[in-house]
């Protein structure tokens, strides 16, 4: 066996399916450490960059560098107040005198309980690490954090967010107030809250509330949280992002993202304020290595855990239908009589059904009668039930051929069982076939299941290549390119696969032949 291996390898097509199923094996292993985000069909993967973003490499190509890219600030999440080296990462400055009050980090204390829908680009609840400010009255002062960042082309969307539990004791007044300035040095107020709404406070004012950790948002895609679009003309609301992304990001340079606590309090009032998961997201036109999907998810994660999907699935079923094939194939091939007619009968029989309706006539069979099993078992065992016959005709063929052997009746005249024959004459002869008839159908299960998905009649909780065929194509446009970025990875992957695994059994075939002359 070991001999045949190494001949294998010596073959060019051979080395190449090989290298090409280590790669997507390898890829489908890694998948948790490639991407964060394991079901990108999830709300909690939605929204890492805008809908329909371009893959960011094209930014590298001719002509295409003006198009912006997707950048979450702090770029580190020690600057998210998890750590000491938080107060390092930001800029915090007092104006009004630092009599009475404190700033520092709690390492024990952060955000929990708030109840809002986590995104791929919010921060929810992410325990332990705030800032902590204290102040004691009497006292007027503004603590200010200033983070800047450097920032090309125009984004399609600005989104700012911060965790607080502002706790203020007696008549004092607490408010949080956001800002961006650009290299132009023009300011835009992007966040208000507060314990009270002060004078210049805006029509998106969000109160905030002592006694528990609560979430403070704004989006300029959600332009009535943001004071900024009280500056600009109604006709104009329903545009505001764009209007935002040409007023704000006209000039490439540093931004500087500015969070002002203000903190106004009378003798013998006191206030705790704490701060955390401070998040400033810039969506641009581009994002990570393959876009994203209509979601806003990545692509390249469902990308990714298509290929373990595809693998899986196309890897178990394949084992099961040589497996289920060898068995009958053999007992047909040696022993003969009845066994063998049902065989043929059987084999001769699907050959004559079209192979797709009868596997989408069985599964919906299966929950009609409300049989309680996982689709992607399912899809498995049925697949490995209707393909079997085709691999047992096969080692069918095989078996007849050796049983007639001369070594073979030569064993069998000396008194071997069948057993001894057939593990010791028959199946080490058959090792080679069974391998090629793996390579084969390994493709062909994943080509039959992504083909199920791509008609929705498959796996719809989970990415899946069929999957990102099929929704792709239902969504694609001029408007957003076709989505070739979305269409071409997993049309290039089951191709790519395809081939692979035909060279590998093609290089097998083409070594038993030589080794039978």
């Amino acid at each position: 066996m070991l001999d045949f291996i190494k001949r294998l390898l010596h073959r060019k097509s051979a080395i190449i399916g090989v290298g090409i199923a280590v790669f997507f094996t390898l890829i489908a292993v890694l998948a948790p450490v490639l991407t964060v985000y394991p079901n990108a069909y999830q709300p909690q993967a939605w929204y890492a960059s805008t809908p329909y973003s371009m893959p960011a490499w094209i930014r590298y190509l001719p002509g295409l560098s003006h198009y912006s890219t997707t950048l979450y600030l702090p770029s580190n999440p020690v600057a998210e107040f998890k750590s000491p080296g938080s107060l390092k990462a930001w800029n915090i400055s007092t104006l009004g005198g630092t009599r009475g009050v404190s700033v520092t980090l709690n390492t024990t204390y952060g955000p929990s309980g708030i109840q809002a829908q986590r995104l791929a680009s919010t921060l929810i609840n992410t325990g332990p690490g705030s800032l902590q400010i204290v102040a004691v009255g009497p006292t007027n002062t503004n603590i200010t954090l200033t983070y800047s960042f450097r920032y090309t082309g125009l984004p399609t969307d600005l989104y700012v967010q911060y965790a607080t539990n502002p706790v203020v004791k007696g008549s004092g007044i607490m408010s949080i107030e956001g800002y961006l300035v650009n290299p132009q040095h023009r300011v835009f107020w992007v966040l208000d809250s507060g314990t009270t709404a002060t004078l210049n406070s805006s029509s998106a004012f969000q109160p905030l509330v002592g006694g528990g950790w609560q979430l403070v948002s704004a989006g300029t895609l959600s332009p009535s949280t943001m004071p900024w679009s009280q500056s600009i003309p109604l006709s104009e609301l329903p545009f505001a992002a764009r209007v935002f992304s040409q007023q704000a990001f006209s000039h490439s340079g540093v931004y500087t993202f500015r969070l002002t606590v203000n903190v106004d309090l009378p003798k013998g009032s006191a206030a705790k304020v704490y701060l955390s998961d401070v998040r400033i997201v810039v969506f641009g036109q581009t994002f990570g290595l393959l876009g994203t999907d209509n979601n806003g998810a990545s692509v390249w994660s469902e990308f990714v855990y298509g290929a373990r999907t595809s693998l899986l699935i196309g890897f178990i079923a394949s084992v099961l239908i040589v497996v289920i094939g060898l068995m009958f194939g053999l007992i047909a091939g040696y022993f003969g009589g009845a066994f063998d007619m049902v065989l043929v009968a059987i084999n001769d029989i699907l050959l004559v059904i079209p192979f797709l309706p009868l596997l989408i006539t069985l599964g919906t069979l299966v929950f009609v009668l409300h049989i309680n099993i996982g689709k992607v078992y399912l899809i498995i065992i049925l697949i490995s039930l209707l393909s079997w016959p085709g691999t047992a005709r096969i080692i069918r063929s095989q078996t007849l051929s050796l049983r007639n052997r001369a070594y073979v009746k030569a064993s069998a005249g000396f008194g071997a069982g069948w057993p001894h024959i057939v593990f010791r004459h028959i199946l080490p002869e058959l090792a080679g076939i069974l391998f090629a008839q793996l390579a084969i159908d390994v493709p062909a299960v994943i080509g039959i299941e992504a083909g199920l998905d791509f008609l929705g009649l498959g796996i719809t909780g989970f990415p899946t290549w069929g999957n990102m065929i099929g929704f792709a194509s239902s969504l694609f446009s001029a408007q957003n390119a076709f989505l070739w970025w979305w269409i071409l990875p997993p049309g290039l992957g089951l191709t790519v696969l395809g081939v692979a695994f035909y060279s590998l059994g093609e290089a097998v075939r083409q070594e038993i032949t030589v080794r039978r002359k």
